[in-house]
């Protein structure tokens, strides 16, 4: 049985752009502009949003566009295409394919990423808890902050059956702690948070803990001008 551990920072692919400002009367800005064919062509077979995002994404690609017209030595061209798979696996992982075959085939200056992504894995267990003193205060029998409890349980939106991705993972952590906040625990952050991913069955389980942190309540008025006005 495959598993892998996946913290709050879930495969987080760092992808670096690139922008250029061109100024006004500034006759020096397309001199260094690419121009002339890339180094390589890469063609990508994979179904159509996950071929998006590797040609979005694959540095095999996006180091192309940016040399081309350069000239790329032979190590240099045998060291992304050899990278392209390892790379191409992280980013399906992203979308939930942890079990994703690439294969790369390699002719002069042709690429070909071949990509069978598997099955893609979804959440089979969601807990997520509270602590510190919106926990204690559900525990002492506040009936206010017991509901607070129990609407983030069941507001979770990644909950079991979902297609697990990285996106949702995180927009579902961020939920959660807007929800804490908006509810007068302004200091709430996460205290763990954990995703258990079985390649084998294509099952996630998550795990969540939220500490609140002290409820913030409204402090005395402080009124001023009342000399001349009512």
């Amino acid at each position: 049985m495959t598993r892998a551990w996946l913290g709050s920072a879930l495969l987080f692919v760092a992808l670096a752009g690139c922008s250029s400002l061109k100024l006004p009367g500034d006759e020096t800005a397309d001199r260094g502009a690419p121009s002339g064919p890339p180094p390589f062509e890469v063609t990508v077979v994979a179904p159509a949003p996950l071929k998006a995002l590797l040609e979005r994404h694959l540095d095999v690609i996006r180091l192309g566009d940016l040399a081309r017209g350069e000239v790329i030595d032979e190590a240099e061209r045998a060291r992304l295409a050899a990278a392209a798979p390892a790379q191409a696996r992280a980013l399906l992982e992203t979308e939930g394919y942890f079990d994703a075959t690439v294969v790369v085939a390699r002719e002069g200056r042709q690429l070909t990423l071949t990509v069978q992504p598997g099955a893609r894995s979804t959440v089979d267990r969601v807990t997520v808890e509270a602590q510190g003193p919106l926990q204690q205060a559900a525990d002492d029998g506040d009936a206010t902050a017991r509901a607070l409890v129990e609407q983030l349980q069941v507001d979770w939106s990644l909950p079991p059956g979902a297609p697990f991705r990285n996106p949702a993972w995180g927009d579902a952590k961020a939920q959660s702690l807007n929800q804490l906040r908006a509810a007068g625990y302004a200091a709430a952050t996460w205290s763990g948070t954990a995703a258990e991913v079985d390649a084998d069955t294509r099952h996630v389980r998550i795990f969540v803990v939220a500490d609140s942190g002290p409820l913030f309540r409204a402090g005395p008025l402080d009124i001023q001008g009342l000399k001349y006005h009512d």
